[in-house]
């Protein structure tokens, strides 16, 4: 037990492990906009690697790959594990979540990710991702997940405990009536302390 956590602190202070990339659902810490894990590879890795999921990206340097993921392409679905291949080697690295921080926010594909603990509620409450929508309540597909939009061009979105984890959106008009969508993803996790 204390050899696990001692990986995922010092994976959390920001060096690689092998084989294991550790990483929030969110992006949230302020001090990190990226995480990596290594693969050690054998034979050529000055070659292009490929990620089998958006948002993670394979490279390779000397004798190993190397998987990231970054704020800025951060993906809204986080797998059990990343596959780099090169066209004849697949090399693949476990994800761990580690999230102090269970902080809701839209992510690069424009996905409102939701992290909670199992059976809380989740919220978010920020910028809208467009700008022209004016106060009004949203629209999904049940009540147990409201979103609206306050003066200032706040969003509030709230998912209650009895919602189960998985997808949504909500819909909202903008100025011009145009209709617009916000796709949500909800996860309940455990928080790491």
């Amino acid at each position: 037990m204390f050899v696990w956590l001692l990986g995922c602190l010092s994976a959390h202070a920001g060096t690689a492990q092998l084989k294991v990339l550790v990483m929030p659902l969110t992006p949230f810490d302020e001090y990190r906009e990226e995480f990596h894990a290594l693969i050690p590879a054998k034979g050529e890795t000055n070659m292009e690697w490929a990620s089998d999921h958006a948002g993670f990206e394979c490279i390779g340097n000397g004798d190993f790959v190397e998987v990231w993921v970054r704020k800025q392409s951060w993906p809204s679905f986080v797998p059990k594990k990343v596959v780099c291949s090169n066209g004849s080697e697949s090399l693949k690295a476990k994800i761990r979540i580690f999230d102090t921080h269970l902080e809701s926010m839209f992510v690069a594909d424009g996905t409102l990710v939701m992290p909670r603990e199992k059976k809380h509620s989740a919220l978010f409450s920020g910028p809208l991702p467009l700008e022209d929508i004016g106060v009004q309540q949203g629209k999904t597909g049940g009540l147990t997940v409201q979103c609206k939009v306050e003066p200032g061009s706040v969003l509030k979105v709230t998912v209650q405990p009895s919602h189960p984890d998985g997808d949504g959106r909500c819909s909202f008009q903008t100025k011009h009536g145009e209709k617009v969508y916000f796709p949500i993803r909800i996860r309940s996790i455990k928080r790491s302390f």
